[in-house]
């Protein structure tokens, strides 16, 4: 139980810093392209793949999350199916500084 919860925390805090990196990458975008519309609330208006990795990421965290809030009250079945799918989604999604998150 105590190496889920570890693996668990370790994960969202990789997830917490890809978020941190993506969001970042999207401002440094936004400044050398200003010519590309963005949205009021900052983020690009045309959903683009950028956007999209961001909102995965967040999605990835809440998940986990949820994980750790069940994990808390006592590991079941359904923590442990989202726990596992939360960490697939995040092994699937890019890591920073590759050449894959750069695509």
């Amino acid at each position: 139980m105590q190496r889920i919860v570890l693996q668990t925390n370790l994960a969202r805090d990789k997830a917490e810093a890809l978020l941190q990196g993506l969001i970042e990458l999207r401002a440094e975008t936004a400044h050398k392209l200003p010519g590309v519309p963005v949205g009021s609330d900052g983020t690009a208006s045309s959903g683009s793949p950028l956007d999209r990795a961001i909102e995965t990421a967040r999605r990835v965290i809440c998940q986990l999350n949820r994980a750790m809030e069940m994990a808390e009250l006592g590991l079941n079945d359904e923590a442990c199916e989202t726990l596992d799918e939360t960490l697939d989604a995040l092994t699937a999604l890019p890591k920073l500084g590759t050449r894959e998150a750069s695509a």
